[in-house]
């Protein structure tokens, strides 16, 4: 099994709708990154909010690490389970400790469901809270101001420096420049 493959087919779907870039990773490790400021503002709810000074172009990770048999994942460093306790998710928090004894594909499906429900927690949109994912009418492109529509919508990678924020990064060869 490609387990980057299969992370990024059973997840790039929810967080790319989010707010996150495509998944980009190897062998045992995909990350996901998206806009501090934009996440932020659209999810103040997370604990990993307005950690980092704004206007930079700072990045939040969401890190899916193969481990075991299943798989563990970290937002901005912290423990997903620790971020769905932070916001009542008790239930949720349980399941996602639970993914390291999951085989991979049935913990990426579940790790899909709780991401939902984890951004939905988080949301001060109270439509969004009943609405669930939000659907094609409301993109959401945070980078887009920044690497502009068509960089967001392609798989392109964004690099990846959490916390170091130094400004404009060139990657994909030069074709497209990423603040990370």
């Amino acid at each position: 099994m490609d387990f980057a493959a299969s992370t990024t087919d059973a997840l790039d779907g929810v967080l790319v709708r989010e707010g996150f870039a495509a998944g980009q990773g190897g062998v045992d490790e995909v990350i996901y990154c998206a806009g501090h400021d934009e996440l932020s503002d659209r999810f103040p709810g997370l604990p990993q909010a307005n950690e980092q000074p704004r206007g930079l172009g700072c990045c939040i990770d969401l890190v899916i690490d193969r481990r075991g048999t299943g798989l563990q994942a970290h937002l901005e460093g912290q423990l997903l389970e620790s971020t769905l306790r932070a916001l009542h998710l008790g239930p949720d928090a349980d399941l996602v400790e639970g993914l390291v004894a999951m085989p991979v594909r049935a913990a990426l499906e579940l790790l899909g469901e709780v991401l939902v429900r984890l951004f939905r927690a988080a949301s001060p949109d109270p439509a969004w809270r009943r609405a669930g994912p939000r659907d094609e009418a409301r993109p959401n492109l945070p980078l887009a101001g920044v690497l502009g529509a068509d960089a967001i919508l392609s798989s392109s990678p964004l690099c990846h420096r959490p916390r170091e924020c130094r400004g404009p990064d060139v990657i994909s060869g030069g074709r497209r420049g990423a603040w990370c």
